[in-house]
């Protein structure tokens, strides 16, 4: 049975990492509070009917995909969308539980306990609100514990090198209703600090926010710039709805790596 998180003090689960020694218990940030009004995020309109071969890929895998959410929901109620990489270097059934810690540990075909759980977006996220962030958790499994280097967010790892990001800097975000295309602007490992009860985000480099003032907004990215990887020639502006993966890093749990996409356009699912 999902527990809710404590009323008083919201927290919001960082993943862990599945290793062969042990399963990292999640670590926590308290919910950050906005002090001042978030930059304006214009409501997003549908993009016109898009070039399916030139960013998005094969216009039946967006058909395909479309029905798997719904057999998959058959399954879960839980399941709001598919994360898809057109490269395939990601594709998978994406969650949203009542917290950020039931799905890190759990598998949503049974319910059941496993070490690697499931990718799952943040509970506070909302699909039908024109969230100015949304995020997306999933596990790294290392290599001694599983030779499937496909399972959730492990591929992922794959973007912390820049010869691998031409080939797969474009992600998209499959609802019911739509398809969510994002290109991948930065790739960095986010420093965190250990508090009582878990670990938060370094300062400047919370970006587990669901909304930014412009001002914040800007120092994030001008941090994440001074570590990343490398430079995509991506940028991220006021106004900019953004997409975010976090998975977490082999034998450095003092960081997370997180991939902080824009968000390009909006379109149609083809249902049938």
């Amino acid at each position: 049975m999902r527990k809710m998180m404590p009323v008083l003090a919201v927290l919001l689960a960082l993943c862990g990492c599945s290793s062969a020694e042990k399963a990292d218990e999640p670590v926590n940030t308290p919910e950050p509070v906005i002090e001042t009004a978030p930059a304006e995020t214009p409501v997003p309109e549908e993009t016109a009917e898009p070039d399916w071969n030139e960013l998005l890929g094969e216009k039946e895998t967006y058909t395909e995909l479309y029905q798997k959410i719904q057999e998959s929901r058959a399954i879960n109620p839980d399941i709001v969308g598919w994360v898809y990489f057109p490269s395939g270097l990601v594709s998978q059934p994406v969650l949203q539980g009542t917290d950020n810690a039931f799905y890190l540990r759990h598998d949503w075909t049974n319910m059941q306990p496993l070490d690697w759980g499931s990718i799952y977006m943040d509970f506070r996220n909302d699909l039908s609100a024109y969230d100015m962030n949304t995020i997306l958790y999933g596990n790294y499994v290392y290599t001694s514990y599983s030779s499937d280097r496909t399972l959730v967010f492990t591929p992922l790892a794959q973007l912390r090198d820049e010869a691998n990001y031409e080939a797969n800097k474009y992600v998209t975000f499959v609802t019911d209703d739509e398809i969510r295309l994002c290109e991948v602007a930065h790739v960095f490992d986010c420093p965190t600090e250990y508090v009582e009860g878990g670990q938060i985000p370094a300062r400047g480099f919370e970006f587990n926010e669901m909304y930014f003032t412009e001002e914040k907004l800007n120092e994030l990215i001008n941090n994440i710039k001074g570590i990343e990887f490398y430079h995509t020639g991506v940028e991220i502006v006021p106004g900019d709805r953004l997409f975010m993966m976090q998975t977490c890093v082999e034998n450095h749990t003092e960081v997370r790596q997180i991939n902080v996409c824009r968000e390009l356009g909006r379109y149609p699912v083809p249902k049938e």
